[in-house]
């Protein structure tokens, strides 16, 4: 039976990481949660015998459950709604949707790399397809 890092265990190297990347302690606080405190689609983390389980609630509803026996596994579905929200705030003060967007991009890939250059190259791959799939508009009017 595989032994899964206890709840404060994860917290204590979340905190390192937050620590040593100097990334804002309110994500700490909002992000790194082990029960459902909150209806509002905050993400919190479940561990049992299954492994570990990202789960986000909204209205008392389940909306979406990961699991998976991996803790860096883990560590990247959260870092990456962590760099998300902090990227986002950042690209608010641009000026229009793509540029907001390419800024959102830039900014969540540098805080990854920052943290583990492998969440890096994961969140590229799905940028890579975000792009692919929902190109920006100004792609279209360079020749």
């Amino acid at each position: 039976m595989t032994q899964y890092l206890a709840p404060v265990e994860i917290q204590n190297e979340i905190k390192i990481v937050f620590q040593t990347k100097n990334i804002p302690m309110e994500y700490f606080w909002k992000y790194v949660v082990f029960a459902n405190q909150a209806s509002d689609a905050t993400p919190y983390i479940d561990v049992d015998k299954n492994g570990y389980h990202f789960v986000i609630s909204e209205r008392g509803y389940e909306r979406e459950r990961r699991t998976t026996q991996d803790i860096q596994e883990l560590y990247y579905w959260l870092f990456d709604n962590i760099t998300f929200d902090i990227a986002s705030k950042v690209a608010l003060y641009t000026k229009t949707t793509w540029e907001q967007r390419r800024v959102r991009f830039k900014v969540q890939l540098d805080w990854l790399r920052s943290i583990n250059p492998d969440f890096e190259k994961r969140c590229l791959c799905r940028i890579n397809d975000i792009l692919y799939h929902q190109p920006p508009i100004d792609w279209y009017f360079h020749n």
